[in-house]
């Protein structure tokens, strides 16, 4: 019994870790957003009186760490643009979340290190706007939506959930993308095929092992089979414990 337990939670751990770090988990309103996975999206920020414009260039990228900002585990970051300065993370991988924001799937990044102004921590909204006619996607420049706090919307028939099948530069930023797919196998699923497959070996295998090594036949081939015998008994006194608990009766057990 321990020993399928510690199965069970290493199989859980590798399903996180593969939902995390996979692509086809990048799923917002039924749309997969993962095909657009770029690490080097990139665009200057706005004008502004304290901001000229082309100051600063942010690299960013869907669902995955920007390789442009040399940065572990940085979804997006700030350059200034002719400085020598390393780049600024804007927003971290790992701290990625979706919202709609009026209207449009919003892919946020913030920080939680290294805070700018004081006290506030760098962040990022990154706008997805489906729109048939622009092909490849566009990236508007970044605008600084309030301190700290920056924003920058991409436009393109990729980001319909349906749109076309068409790829190829960006002739703003140099940047490809592809139609995201409806679906995907998030982590929940690989867990299943993973916890299936398992199953079928270990059943299976041993199956073989009983009846080549220990020469049992019949009903006794299967592995633990006592185990299995007295599982539903096990599943039946859980229950009644929990509902002994809950409702303060001792049914199901006497008193010793």
């Amino acid at each position: 019994m321990r020993i399928i337990a510690s199965i069970l939670l290493i199989l859980a751990i590798a399903s996180n870790a593969f939902g995390q770090g996979s692509q086809s988990d990048c799923s917002y309103n039924d749309v997969n957003y993962g095909s657009l996975s770029n690490g080097s999206y990139s665009q200057l920020s706005a004008a502004s009186g304290s901001n000229p414009a082309g100051k600063y260039r942010f690299f960013w990228n869907i669902c995955g760490v920007a390789s442009k900002c040399s940065i572990s585990g940085a979804s997006a970051c700030q350059l200034t643009v002719g400085g020598t300065a390393k780049a600024t993370s804007v927003g971290s991988l790992s701290l990625g979340k979706w919202s709609t924001t009026n209207g449009l799937p919003t892919l946020t990044y913030t920080t939680d290190s290294a805070p700018c102004n004081g006290d506030i921590f760098r962040t990022i909204d990154i706008k997805l706007k489906c729109d048939s006619k622009v092909n490849p996607t566009q990236a508007a420049a970044v605008v600084e939506e309030s301190k700290c706090v920056y924003g920058v919307t991409m436009t393109g028939s990729d980001l319909c959930g349906g749109g076309s099948n068409g790829s190829g530069n960006n002739n703003n930023n140099g940047n490809g993308s592809q139609q995201p797919s409806k679906g995907g196998i998030g982590g929940g699923w690989i867990f299943i095929i993973i916890l299936l497959s398992v199953t079928v070996v270990y059943i299976v295998g041993g199956i073989i092992f009983n009846a080549k090594v220990k020469h049992q036949h019949g009903s006794d081939m299967f592995p633990n089979k006592e185990m299995w015998v007295n599982f539903g008994g096990l599943i039946k006194d859980g229950v009644f414990f929990i509902k002994s608990k809950v409702t303060g009766s001792q049914q199901g057990y006497q008193q010793v």
